[in-house]
């Protein structure tokens, strides 16, 4: 055996193995942003299914009565609540999350319709969600919130809307 064809052996594979590291870490740095995208939730279309359930439940309610952030109603004569509590709006009996990641959130009632007024934690802005307006049939009691009369928006116009997400910001 010749002794002078191992003595560069431990460089190359040394050389080899930093090439070979140096070319995965800029392989991962490239994929590390889709990966990112791929693990975050997506809380608009969380929102869009908990304003729809909630639309649902309005829709199939008896009687509704909306103070502040709690909202009562009763549906197939079983009594439920809609409560803020935790950063959470919650249907009870049980504890049914509708929406989650609240940092303030408010029933309001302009006319003859509810809206869900609610700050996300992440966000300045401020979202108004129409969420029903009286139907017949329904036994509607709602106390507006220090709102005067010439602010309210006219119903029957709010309701050909019924999809119209209007957002407010502060």
């Amino acid at each position: 055996m010749k002794p002078y064809m191992n003595k560069g052996f431990t460089s190359i594979e040394v050389l080899l193995s930093l090439w070979i590291i140096s070319f995965s870490m800029m392989l991962l740095a490239a994929v590390m942003p889709m990966l990112q995208s791929l693990i975050q939730k997506d809380d608009f279309i969380q929102d869009q299914i908990g304003l729809r359930q909630l639309r649902h439940i309005l829709l199939l309610s008896e009687a509704v009565s909306a103070v502040d952030d709690t909202l009562s109603g009763m549906m197939y004569n079983e009594e439920y609540t809609l409560i803020f509590d935790r950063q959470r709006l919650v249907k009870t009996p049980g504890y049914e999350i509708m929406l989650m990641d609240l940092s303030a959130m408010n029933f309001i009632t302009k006319g003859e319709c509810i809206y869900l007024q609610y700050q996300k934690n992440n966000e300045s802005k401020i979202n108004e969600r129409w969420l029903t307006c009286e139907q017949p049939g329904m036994d509607f009691t709602l106390f507006p919130d220090d709102a005067a009369a010439d602010d309210l928006i006219n119903p029957a116009d709010e309701y050909q809307n019924q999809d119209s997400d209007a957002v407010v910001s502060e």
